[in-house]
């Protein structure tokens, strides 16, 4: 679960590196959520975290969409690191 978390994190930042407009929205709505979550969110509530947690879906959907069409190995890596290996965790 942890894994899926952390590469809708790390895909909203490769979205700056893919340089579409549209996907920069993404982005912004991240770095405006962490700034309020940074700010405000001293208690440690999870309903902070849950706000974000369909923008880094759409950020990992858009990103393995893109990485599907022009396959390299960085999103290999990326998969493996931050989705696979917790499952090997026993």
């Amino acid at each position: 679960m942890d894994g899926w978390i952390i590469l809708g994190f790390v895909s909203a930042w490769l979205l700056l590196v893919i340089k579409k407009p549209a996907y920069r929205l993404i982005t912004t709505v991240v770095i405006i959520h962490l700034a309020f979550f940074a700010l405000f969110a001293g208690f440690n509530f999870p309903w902070y975290q849950f706000i974000i947690f369909p923008v880094l879906a759409v950020a990992a959907g858009l990103v393995v969409a893109e990485f599907i069409q022009k396959p390299q190995w960085e999103f290999n890596a990326l998969l493996f690191f931050t989705v696979l290996s917790p499952c090997f965790i026993i």
